[in-house]
């Protein structure tokens, strides 16, 4: 236009003008749609259907950025990466799951790039990984060849605009220091630090780190880009669902490979309906973030439908193709291995390890993560104590459990149930520092005994090795009466199933095996409600092994050389559990199938005598007839 003036969409874009406020040039197309996404809400009101969605000014102004023309990195949007950009712009929590190559690391990177180049005056961009080397080649390295193209591209606008005289109109509005992995905000004089993209290293064994610095972070439009949510510390997760969702314009993108239930990806991409709302024919779904209940969404990205293999050839780069496809079936182990499941087909396999104690499938299953709704009498609480310096333990964690009868939804019995009610970790913020730390747990173990009007007699304590002395500290305040618990004696002479009729020492080779074993059935019962992800992630994480028909467990030190973390939360649970079974008469109502009779009738009413009426045949079933054998009870034993 002769005013210096273009149109777009029906709207008159202004020129941009010099110094003296004189137009001197018409606003390039790509930075037009720079403003449009910065101003998009208010634009789209006042000029109503004008605009297209907001994902789609979105994907131009990238196509501009990192088009084929910018020869050092450009961005090609491919099926799936146009599928998380929608619903990115859709949805606050976004988790996408997907199998390996399929564009999820690279999406995530480019948007909280574009983001920030967008409105870099308001904006924080966190990006997290495990760690920062490994993520210089992964979402970090990502960043930075988005970032190093962006400025190559701003700088030669900005030649382009010097050339006609026109000085300041373009400058890219951040600073890399590579060493640091960070992106600092950059207005052409001043560097704010509280703008920009940074990396938080997020390693489980530096989780209080990783939170703290998070919680610090501040801005009008504030966005996470987890890569690797399914091995960084869950504290990452619970800050995005805390803290930071004050923010009206906050935003989080978790991608990730899926292999737990009750790993931060798997927390979450719950299903808002639960986990059998969904197969492994499922692309999408609503999804609820607990405890707080937060909706959202997930995307599911399967590599047995990535676009490639479908295609029978190589059209998108950086996506999984046939011929990488294949080369994943030899590797991982075949097509039902849990690998197989989680870098191809990005979903959760219900293999498990086959020497872990617990599996997440039958916590899902029976439904051990859910509350009892309904009791048939007051349930009596309890509690059991990981001092954390015993034992090899980290943490002084206090876990709060109720026990009494409840009915079965299931079989519709009564029966005996223990609920997890509170895992307290107690050691995590000593305020008085002149306290010792023994003595500050014994006062808050005392404070949650009066909180939940817990006996003495219902409490339990892990003393083993150095916490005797620790048990004569807290006999000193609370008084006598509390079970003492020595994980390494030996195994009881109680019996708790109605299958089994073996005895602790029978079946045990130690009482820390037996704590940690027998829960399994209990789980099967639905006899053990209300656990939490933290303590099923450690639960399911340690191993056990069957030595001249005794079941040993995996040792507390070779189990924190595995997983560079102390079970505590779950150690502190069987401690709880143990005085529930021992001092509650907790009992696994869990049945073997029953032991047929030989018929000794006439053979033309053998059929009468062993199927009196048709039922599903069970492995039990199968057992008896090859064998005579009745189902152990104690878990998976007795074959």
């Amino acid at each position: 236009m002769s005013d210096g003036y273009t149109e777009r969409y029906g709207i008159r874009i202004p020129p941009i003008v010099n110094s003296a406020g004189k137009p001197v040039a018409e606003m390039p197309h790509w930075m037009v749609e720079r403003n449009i996404l910065k101003n998009y809400d208010q634009l789209n009101e006042k000029f109503p259907g004008k605009l297209m969605p907001r994902w789609e000014h979105f994907k131009i102004f990238c196509d501009f950025v990192w088009g084929p023309d910018n020869h050092r990195f450009s961005f090609e949007w491919n099926p799936n990466s146009c599928k998380i950009l929608e619903a990115y712009h859709k949805h606050r929590y976004l988790a996408i799951a997907g199998h390996a190559s399929s564009s999820k690391t690279e999406t995530g990177a480019l948007i909280g790039v574009a983001e920030f180049l967008i409105d870099p005056d308001n904006t924080k961009v966190i990006c997290t990984s495990t760690d920062a080397k490994s993520a210089k080649g992964k979402v970090w390295g990502s960043c930075e060849n988005c970032w190093n193209s962006a400025v190559d591209f701003y700088e030669n606008w900005n030649a382009k605009f010097e050339s006609r005289g026109i000085t300041g109109a373009c400058f890219i509005p951040g600073k890399l220091i590579s060493s640091e992995s960070i992106i600092r905000m950059w207005d052409g004089k001043v560097i704010n630090p509280k703008r920009g993209i940074e990396l938080v290293a997020a390693e489980i064994s530096k989780s209080k780190e990783s939170s703290e610095k998070m919680q610090g972070y501040k801005a009008d439009k504030l966005i996470l880009v987890a890569d690797e949510l399914e091995t960084i510390t869950p504290a990452i997760l619970e800050t995005a669902t805390s803290n930071f969702r004050m923010n009206d314009r906050f935003r989080m993108l978790g991608m990730f490979n899926p292999s737990g239930y009750y790993t931060p990806g798997g927390v979450m991409s719950k299903p808002a309906d639960g986990w059998s709302s969904i197969t492994e024919h499922s692309e999408s779904w609503e999804t609820i973030i607990e405890p707080q209940g937060i909706r959202g969404f997930c995307l599911r990205f399967d590599g047995e439908k990535s676009p490639n293999v479908i295609a029978g050839r190589k059209i998108w780069k950086g996506l999984l193709d046939i011929d990488q496809l294949n080369a994943f079936k030899a590797s991982l182990g075949g097509e039902k291995s849990k690998s197989y499941w989680t870098m191809v087909r990005g979903y959760w396999s219900s293999a498990g390890s086959l020497e872990a104690i617990y599996s997440e499938s039958d916590v899902v299953n029976y439904r051990a993560d859910s509350t009892v709704t309904t009791w048939l009498e007051t349930p009596t609480f309890c509690a059991g104590l990981d001092p954390s310096y015993s034992h090899g333990g980290d943490k002084a964690v206090l876990v709060i459990g109720k026990v009494g009868r409840t009915r079965s939804v299931d079989t519709g019995k009564d029966q005996i149930v223990f609920e997890r009610v509170e895992t307290l970790i107690l050691d995590n913020d000593i305020t008085d520092k002149s306290v010792d730390k023994s003595e500050w747990v014994v006062k808050l173990t005392k404070q949650a005994m009066v909180k939940y009007g817990i006996k003495v007699s219902d409490v339990s304590v892990d003393s083993t090795g150095g916490g005797a002395s620790f048990s004569s500290l807290l006999r000193r305040d609370i008084g006598t009466g509390f079970m003492d618990v020595v994980f390494n004696a030996s195994a009881t002479d109680n019996t708790y199933s109605t299958a089994d009729r073996r005895t602790g020492k029978e079946r045990f080779a130690n009482l820390m095996a037996e704590m940690w074993y027998i829960g399994k059935e209990l789980i099967r019962s639905g006899q053990l409600k209300g656990l939490d992800p933290d303590t099923v992630t450690e639960m399911c994480a340690r191993t056990y092994e069957e030595k001249a028909g005794k079941v040993t467990v995996e040792s507390k030190k070779d189990m924190k050389k595995r997983i560079k973390k102390s079970p505590d939360r779950a150690d502190a649970l069987f401690v709880c559990l143990h005085l529930a079974r021992l001092r509650h008469g907790l009992r696994s109502t869990e049945r073997a199938a029953p032991r047929h009779k030989a018929p000794t009738a006439p053979s033309d009413k053998l059929e009468q005598v062993w199927n009196p009426k048709p039922r599903r045949a069970n492995f039990h079933d199968l057992a008896e007839s090859v064998g005579g054998w009745v189902g152990a009870g104690w878990g998976d034993g007795g074959l």
